[in-house]
């Protein structure tokens, strides 16, 4: 009996999202098949059947860059996954009740979000 496989509508059959930079943005998944460019990450990922991709750094990234990955998502029929927004490190954030924990997440939030 032949295996089906069931793809979502975009025809993607990988409905979760591999990361291009886990513990840096150069820490990409897929070094050995794609280089550390996150276009190039992103079409080597959608070749392999996946509906999206996560990016613990996009906040890092230059926004020509951020650009150019939300474009070659599209181009592929993927979505942005997860990122990360706060990346204070240093300091207790969301387990703080202080107002100045408080003040940085609202920041760090306007700065990733553009309405």
């Amino acid at each position: 009996m032949p295996e089906t496989i069931s793809r979502n509508r975009r025809g993607h059959h990988l409905n979760y999202a591999p990361h291009i930079g886990l513990t840096s943005p150069d820490d990409v998944l897929f070094a050995q098949h794609a280089s550390s460019n996150p276009i190039d990450q992103i079409k080597f990922i959608a070749q392999q059947g996946f509906a999206g991709i996560e990016d613990n750094f996009l906040k890092l990234r230059p926004i020509e860059m951020q650009e150019k990955m939300g474009q070659e998502l599209e181009r592929h029929g993927m979505q942005m996954g997860c990122f990360v927004n706060n990346l204070v490190l240093d300091r207790p954030t969301f387990v703080s009740n202080s107002e100045e924990a408080r003040e940085v997440l609202l920041q760090q939030l306007r700065e990733t979000v553009v309405f």
